[in-house]
């Protein structure tokens, strides 16, 4: 809606106003309400003892995580175009949330390995035995079947912007942040 509301806006007044659509975008500052955040966070906690397991929704849902600080580079950068246009800020690469657990556990050291499928899936310690994730079926999301993914060609090849953090560093240096050890990458 905001996408169409400032090109209506920008035609009737005349104004210079460009747009940014932003896929995930992540980071240690991200609210726990985002499943990112609520995963780095119980990995943390789990590898100090302080948690037993993550309780999660589907985990084959598949999204496009970026790096935060890197989109707001980007938003930077599309503000400074001489030519007002709408952009989509992504890394075009999309991971799933298991891909995501699979890192997180992976940053704290703990390798996880997954059993069954769907709601009766499953993510155990390989090392301890220990059930680290559960599926709650309650907690899927009527629009997690498509996969989303975005295409950022058009501000790489305008202004030769493009996402350099993989979601496999960004979980790491999540994780890390929680658990108090400086990210190195």
């Amino acid at each position: 809606m905001a996408f169409w509301a400032t090109e209506n806006y920008k035609i009737q007044k005349k104004l210079f106003a460009t747009t940014g659509i932003l896929y995930n975008h992540e980071s240690p500052l991200r609210s726990p309400q985002f499943v990112t955040r609520k995963i780095s966070q119980s990995v943390a906690r789990i590898k100090q003892g302080k948690q037993n397991q993550i309780e999660l929704g589907n985990l084959s849902a598949s999204r496009d995580w970026g790096y935060a600080p890197e989109y707001v580079s980007a938003m930077q950068i599309i503000l400074n175009q001489k030519v007002p246009e709408n952009y989509v800020i992504a890394s075009g690469k999309s991971s799933t949330v298991r891909d995501f657990v699979r890192w997180s556990f992976a940053a704290a050291e703990i390798d996880i390995i997954f059993e069954g499928s769907g709601t009766k899936e499953e993510g155990y310690d390989q090392k301890s035995g220990a059930l680290l994730v559960t599926v709650n079926p309650d907690f899927y999301r009527v629009d997690e079947e498509v996969p989303l993914v975005g295409h950022p060609g058009k501000l790489a090849n305008t202004a030769g912007w493009k996402s350099e953090k993989t979601a496999q560093q960004v979980a790491q240096l999540m994780v890390e942040s929680d658990l108090g050890i400086e990210y190195v990458p």
